[in-house]
């Protein structure tokens, strides 16, 4: 059960399994609340900036990590709430010489793992200014066992003394290495952005945001490959990244003309280029036989790749012509450039399977994009619709091909060339 301040709590305070010890609610520029003054409070609260504070304590009686996913209460226990919204302006309310200047900051959940803060500032039709920040936990499980030594992080090692097997029930001290590890990420959002209004014809927009995302995640990797001698097992695969998306964009509002000119570009980089993790499993699948291996060749390790850097860029073209109040033409032009050319790992990170280097140090990945799309409007007479559209989309894949003869799952030799390749 918790008590409420008479303005709407925020969404992500708890409903379950929580209850509200103290909130404290002020609320600046509060008008008369007898039946007389509605109205005049009413339109007081269109017109004049009001400030909000929510100021409580919360308290959690039972832990539920499921239950705290995107906000962050899953420990059981005391944490602060606090939300506000403060608003004002530069000049006091119905001062002559108001220049229309404004401005406001919101922070939501305040004290909570899953907060916010956003604020703008500006001038009624000359120009706006805004911000903001975001922190949102992804709490995905807390059952989770391994035992690899350094979850999270980019090179899992055995604990010292684990044993080897062919499979897990094979591996006699499995059970005493076995560890609990939390997966879960945390993504941190900031931003910035502002309008400037040059005239009552042309705007100009551009913003900026940034999104850093660190944790793990649950990535199933092998060793061997389909159809041959397959040994696979779920580990934490760390998440270090960063994401930048641009907007820009100048448009023009006439009487008969709309036409924006846009720029967008999203840019990914990875902190992380590979995880290396022991091999876990005796070598007895791979080695001997038919496979080219004596009995004491080494696999020690497996190494798979990460999520690569990579951009995109894209510039458009959007408008509308009315040529009557009955007929309009309408528009949409864009051309994309994708590039994806981080350096290439090598074949395999063990020793002796491949004696072929890469035909390449990186993949050169270019894929440009061109997208058009055109719409005539016309409604002759008031019972009749007619409209003609033309779309035109293409993907222009100018990646370079080559032959990749890979040493398949880091246990297997290397195809020789001209032999079938995976």
């Amino acid at each position: 059960m918790s008590t409420r301040p008479r303005t709407r709590s925020p969404a992500a305070w708890p409903r379950a399994a929580g209850v509200m010890l103290a909130v404290l609610a002020c609320h600046a520029g509060a008008g008369s609340a007898t039946e007389t003054d509605k109205d005049a409070d009413a339109l007081a609260e269109l017109v004049r900036p009001q400030s909000v504070i929510e100021l409580g304590i919360g308290s959690l009686s039972a832990a539920s990590f499921a239950a705290g996913d995107f906000t962050g209460l899953d420990r059981k226990g005391t944490y602060g709430i606090g939300r506000f919204d403060l608003r004002g302006s530069q000049y006091r309310y119905l001062n002559a010489d108001d220049d229309g200047t404004r401005w406001r900051l919101v922070g939501n959940n305040l004290g909570l793992e899953g907060r916010s803060l956003w604020g703008e500032y500006g001038r009624q039709s000359r120009y706006r200014l805004t911000f903001g920040f975001e922190q949102t936990p992804h709490l995905m499980s807390d059952t989770y066992q391994t035992p690899y030594l350094g979850a999270g992080s980019a090179r899992l090692s055995l604990p010292p003394g684990f044993q080897r097997g062919a499979s897990t029930t094979a591996m006699p001290t499995l059970a005493d290495a076995i560890r609990n590890f939390n997966i879960e990420t945390r993504r941190q959002r900031a931003e910035v952005g502002g309008i400037y209004w040059i005239n009552t014809d042309w705007e100009l927009r551009a913003s900026l945001r940034n999104d850093d995302r660190d944790g793990t995640r649950i990535r199933g990797l092998e060793f061997g490959f389909d159809g041959g001698a397959l040994r696979s097992a779920l580990l934490p695969e760390p998440i270090r990244s960063a994401t930048q998306l641009i907007d820009a964009s100048l448009a023009y509002n006439g009487e008969d003309q709309r036409v924006v000119f846009s720029y967008h570009g999203s840019l990914f980089r990875n902190h992380l280029d590979s995880l290396v993790w022991d091999n876990a499993y005796d070598n007895t699948p791979w080695v001997g036989g038919n496979s080219g291996l004596p009995a004491t060749f080494p696999l020690a390790s497996g190494r798979a790749a990460l999520a690569p850097d990579n951009q995109f860029h894209q510039l458009g073209i959007t408008g509308a012509h009315d040529f009557s109040s009955t007929t309009r033409l309408s528009f949409t032009v864009t051309r994309g450039r994708m590039t994806q050319n981080q350096a290439f790992l090598p074949y395999t990170i063990t020793p002796g399977l491949a004696s072929i280097g890469l035909p390449r140090n990186s993949l050169g990945g270019l894929v440009e994009t061109t997208f058009f799309n055109t719409r005539l409007s016309m409604r002759p007479i008031r019972a009749l619709n007619l409209n003609a559209s033309l779309r035109v989309e293409d993907r222009d894949n100018r990646t370079p091909q080559n032959e990749y003869l890979y040493a398949a799952g880091d246990v297997l030799l290397q195809p020789a060339p001209g032999a079938a390749s995976d």
